[in-house]
């Protein structure tokens, strides 16, 4: 394409390979992964927006990016997909936990996941982090009273208060949180 300054842009330099995923449904949750070619260093959970699915990490370009530099970096990426596949496809907000359809479905399946993917226990052992996209942000703030992470990253969402309060007040591990806004916020 041209831009502005008369000089060329090729599509296929801005393009970002696509991946290649595995995927697995075990009761009912749908899972994508993909490991780094050498034994990973930790383990990235993806949590998705509403309107899309797991497997959009792998798909969509912005997303895409994030993965590519996960795996570039040692990390084993796993992204689920929310119980709503039908309606607004956002995850379910309800905090705490417990009470979470989503988070309690993810949390049951997440130790099956590692084991069929990493083999053994060996996924155990690894640091954890998560990473949610505006509904997904949301999520991923509550699903740490589950599953507790080292530290998140909130994509253009304020997470839930509930949540962040109690990562920070009883939470065993106090993540480190990133915020990623969009400039028009």
């Amino acid at each position: 394409t041209s831009t502005s300054f008369g000089s060329s842009v090729s599509f296929q330099t801005l393009m970002i390979p696509l991946l290649n995923p595995q995927a697995i449904t075990i009761d009912n949750v749908d899972t994508f992964f993909q490991f780094p070619a050498q034994p990973p260093v930790g383990i990235v959970l993806l949590f998705h927006g509403c309107e899309h699915d797991g497997m959009h990490w792998f798909t969509l370009p912005e997303e895409r990016a994030i993965v590519k530099f996960l795996l570039s970096h040692g990390y084993a990426v796993i992204a689920f997909s929310s119980q709503d596949r039908e309606g607004s496809k956002c995850w379910d907000a309800s905090f705490p936990a417990s009470q979470n359809a989503d988070a309690v479905r993810v949390s049951q399946v997440f130790p099956r996941v590692l084991e069929k993917a990493l083999g053994g226990d060996k996924g155990k052992r690894l640091p954890l982090y998560g990473i949610g996209a505006s509904s997904g942000g949301i999520f991923v703030t509550i699903f740490h009273q589950l599953i507790p992470f080292h530290g998140m990253e909130i994509i253009v969402s304020p997470g839930n208060a509930k949540a962040l309060t109690w990562a920070q007040e009883q939470s065993q591990i106090k993540p480190r949180i990133a915020f990623v806004y969009m400039p028009k916020d």
